[in-house]
């Protein structure tokens, strides 16, 4: 984790100050994300709400500034592999920032890796993750997989942001990874279904999550192929917009 993050210097990476030893136990010193998480502000939302969690231009706002962590890091040969709301950290600015890399790998050489992510070929097949985001490839440690794994994830996490629950939350592991390999990936409408909840007020979220949920990792985009989508590109803000429109509505 602590060699990801000392490489890993990016405005939507939380930063590290420093790391030190005390009486057997590793201390480690970041910048201070005050708002916490946006697993903990969905929560709060969640309750207070009958549709939609999080509008769609703040979910837009939020997943541009992930995604332009996650392509440092895929421009840089490393992998998260835990992208979830609860490592999307948020502070007093409204600024977004990816924490959490205690899972996280490089791809090893980066000339190769260069090659490997070119044809789509696969770097990584250790297990590791958190089920419900975790990407088909991953589960099936046949193939093995590169970064598109975290687009899986960022796929499952925009579902996460609108409903406030991940798909199968509430299923067991060995379940969960039974609907991910072998069901069609999960929608607004079929999260809706165990919810009880519409979602019909979002226009481009349906068709960014189909994106990032294809099951097909050569025909799954990339960290930079996504900042240019409709999502993003008509309904993504600043760090102003969400201390207006996010932080301002929080206790």
């Amino acid at each position: 984790e602590l060699s990801i993050m000392r490489n890993s210097e990016h405005p939507n990476l939380v930063r590290l100050y420093t790391s030190f030893v005390h009486k057997n136990e590793l201390w480690i010193v970041m910048e201070l994300m005050d708002y916490g998480s946006m697993l903990d502000i969905i929560r709060y939302k969640s309750v207070r709400t009958k549709g939609g969690v999080l509008s769609e231009n703040v979910i837009a706002t939020v997943i541009k500034e992930v995604l332009q962590g996650l392509d440092h890091l895929h421009r840089n040969m490393k992998i998260h592999r835990d992208v979830k709301a609860g490592n999307i950290l948020l502070n007093a600015n409204g600024e977004v920032k990816l924490a959490d890399f205690g899972v996280s790998a490089f791809l090893g050489d980066t000339m190769e890796a260069s090659k490997n992510l070119a044809a789509d070929t696969p770097a990584k097949m250790t297990f590791v993750g958190t089920p419900c985001w975790m990407a088909p490839e991953v589960l099936e440690q046949t193939t093995g997989y590169n970064t598109k794994a975290d687009i899986w994830s960022l796929g499952i996490t925009v579902i996460e942001l609108a409903t406030g629950v991940a798909p199968y939350a509430s299923k067991d592991p060995l379940e969960v990874m039974h609907k991910i390999l072998r069901e069609e990936p999960p929608t607004l409408q079929t999260v809706g279904e165990e919810t009880a909840r519409a979602y019909n007020d979002y226009k481009q979220l349906p068709k960014f999550i189909k994106k990032c949920l294809e099951k097909d990792t050569a025909k799954r985009p990339s960290a930079v192929d996504l900042l240019k989508s409709s999502l993003v590109s008509k309904f993504a803000r600043d760090a102003e917009y969400l201390r207006i429109n996010l932080i301002n509505e929080l206790p």
